[in-house]
Parts: structure tokens; C-alpha cells; sequence
């Protein structure tokens, strides 16, 4: 496969013999895809990278663009959105949600699903539950991409490294 990022819809087919379960979440599926072709590591963190960036660039264009960060910021419930991107980008880093749910939520949007309802409270309330549910996305994987880059938020703290993002 390419290096380029692809939605998800493209991303699955590539893979004809796996059978894409409507019923599980995308991170379910993408799991048990990179089960099936033995993706590990950093493999498994590229590809994961490679279609969640995807998924950004389908619904909201590339991050250059301010009609993206604006309706990133709709969606997220901001309104009225921000004049300029940074002004977008200020707003997004005092939210707290998972990168996983919302993709779900926006992919099921797409066809008529309400607002999006996954905001925590704090940071501490998305850390607890990004733990339980591990549905982490790896910062290192998300510097690519202005939009994921704006929604990590620091999960995992140990005295010898971060992971999970920042802000």
C-alpha cells in the first residue's frame, strides 16, 4: 500500500478478503484487520495514521483550509465558529474528546445521526475513559495532520515518556 492517506471506505476495500462489520466501531474493525494482516508496531500505528487522517481530509478537507476548522468547530459543537484557524484551533484545545468516538460519530452522521455527544467534562473524566476503552491515537502519528494534532490530549504520563498526545 501507499503512503497516502486514504478514508476508510478505501482503506478497507484495498483488502478484499476482509469483511468490513458494519455492527463494530471503526477501531474494531481496524484492529481486526491489522490482526489479519499481522501489522505490529509502528507498521500498525502508520496504517492507523494512514486512514484516520483520511477520514479528516474526507470530512473536512486539508487543515490549510478554514472552511475545514470551521466545520470541525460546528461539529463540535462551537458556534459560531471561530473567524480565522487559529482562532478555530484556540477553541478545539479546551475541548475534551476521543478521536475514535467522534470519527464514529461523524461517519454515522453522514447519515442523519444527531450532535455529537462524546465531550468530557475534563481531562482527567477522557483520560479515565480513553484507559478503559483503550481507544488511544498515538501523538506521534498525528503531527501530520493539523486536525488530529489539535484533539490530542496527554492520557498516559510516566516519569520516562508521553504517550497518547498532548496540550
Amino acid at each position: 500500500m501507499s503512503s497516502l492517506t486514504v478514508n476508510s471506505d478505501d482503506f478497507f476495500a484495498a483488502f478484499p478478503d476482509f469483511e468490513y462489520n458494519d455492527d463494530r466501531s471503526l477501531k474494531s474493525n481496524f484492529q481486526r484487520l491489522a490482526k489479519s494482516q499481522g501489522w505490529e508496531g509502528k507498521e500498525y500505528r502508520e496504517q492507523m495514521s494512514r486512514m484516520m487522517e483520511g477520514e479528516f481530509r474526507r470530512f473536512y478537507g486539508r487543515s490549510t483550509s478554514l472552511a475545514g476548522w470551521k466545520a470541525l468547530s460546528k461539529d463540535l459543537g462551537i458556534e459560531p465558529a471561530p473567524a480565522s484557524i487559529d482562532e478555530c484551533k484556540e477553541e478545539l484545545t479546551e475541548l475534551f474528546v476521543n478521536i475514535w468516538d467522534f470519527v464514529d460519530w461523524k461517519r454515522e452522521a453522514e447519515a442523519g445521526r444527531e450532535d455529537f455527544d462524546g465531550h468530557f467534562a475534563t481531562l482527567d473524566a477522557l483520560r479515565i475513559y480513553t484507559k478503559d476503552t483503550g481507544k488511544f491515537y498515538p501523538k506521534d502519528e498525528a503531527k501530520q495532520d493539523g486536525y488530529l494534532w489539535v484533539l490530542l490530549r496527554l492520557i498516559l504520563v510516566n516519569k520516562f515518556r508521553y504517550v497518547g498526545g498532548f496540550r
